[in-house]
């Protein structure tokens, strides 16, 4: 049984979740006691910021235009390698070339 649920109440969970993981570290390293405790909270704070990174990344991605530093992730196919590595493999191809050309193994 599938329940249609709409962007905005997805988005709204989300968010809820992410001030509740926020909440919840926040009391949980207030009230410890022990190291053990607050690094659980730390955990609860470190979650609930990597949810509101991935909440505010299309927005930010509008924004600041940030295909630059995180490029988009697609379909990549098998013969398109990155330009550095076709760099390395025809150095290493020319430096092969020179050796057997000099006599080396």
């Amino acid at each position: 049984m599938d329940i249609p649920i709409s962007s905005r109440d997805f988005r709204c969970l989300q968010l809820a979740c992410v001030g509740l993981g926020l909440v919840a570290g926040s009391i949980i390293i207030g009230v410890s006691v022990s190291k053990a405790a607050a690094a659980v909270g730390g955990f609860f704070i470190g979650a609930a910021s990597l949810g509101l990174l991935i909440l505010a990344y299309p927005f930010l991605k509008a924004r600041f235009s940030l295909d630059h530093i995180l490029p988009t992730i697609g379909p990549i196919s098998s013969n398109s390698t990155p330009k550095s590595a076709q760099i390395m493999w025809e150095t290493s191809r020319n430096v092969a070339e020179q050796k057997q050309q000099q006599g080396w193994k």
